[in-house]
């Protein structure tokens, strides 16, 4: 885990500072959310959707059976459409397709890959994003918070003294929400057959930023 802080903004002015504070804490996720789809397509709309409902089931399955709880599995997105095309201005009537995709969280990041291709194995044929995150962002938040504050005190020190001053009390406190910054992978809808070969996934860091702005009274 490491730390960094930055500060901006500040004001003097009848006898009181204002500061802005930023707390920053890095450190490793231990969440990742895989979204991954089956699609099928067939002329008869009831036979893309059987397949592709056969085909979900069979990677849900398998999914669970590799460790995944089923609560950790949820469905993002069920969608059915013609694939039309046009010829000398005249509609052709096309297959339907079928998609249905699937999240599944993974708390084990030594077990991401394997999920990945054990989803693809048991029939998903899209992969369509990877994100890392964390299971609990308000112990690391109020990390942040607090190198924020600290980060807003230094700099008031600091600017207080060069005018000879000193900081007396705190006036008032805004928080600002930063949020969590979190690596994702975009595998921009990439598809997948038999062939397909595990590749070795690095989660990177997860970055939880907070600020605040602070007026602080100064000695007289």
């Amino acid at each position: 885990m490491c730390f960094c802080f930055i500060s901006c903004y500040k004001k003097i002015e009848d006898d009181k500072i204002t500061v802005t504070g930023v707390g920053t804490v890095t450190v490793q996720p231990d969440k990742a959310s895989i979204i991954v789809s089956v699609i099928t397509e067939d002329i008869n709309v009831k036979h893309a959707s059987d397949a592709n409902a056969n085909t979900m089931n069979t990677v849900y399955e398998a999914v669970v059976k590799a460790g995944i709880e089923p609560h950790q599995i949820t469905t993002t997105n069920y969608n059915i459409r013609r694939l039309d095309s046009w010829s000398n201005n005249l509609a052709q009537n096309g297959h339907y397709q079928v998609r249905n995709s699937m999240k599944i969280v993974v708390f084990d990041m030594d077990n991401i890959s394997n999920i990945i291709d054990t989803a693809i194995g048991a029939g998903a044929n899209e992969l369509n994003s990877l994100t890392f995150t964390l299971k609990d962002n308000e112990i690391v938040l109020h990390e942040a918070q607090v190198l924020a504050v600290n980060n807003a005190k230094q700099k008031a020190d600091i600017i207080a003294q060069a005018g000879n001053r000193s900081v007396d009390k705190v006036l008032t406190i805004v928080e600002h929400n930063d949020g969590v910054y979190a690596p994702q992978m975009m595998v921009s809808n990439a598809s997948f057959d038999s062939s397909f070969a595990s590749t070795p996934l690095s989660a990177g860091n997860v970055t939880v930023s907070a600020s605040v702005t602070i007026t602080y009274k100064l000695k007289k």
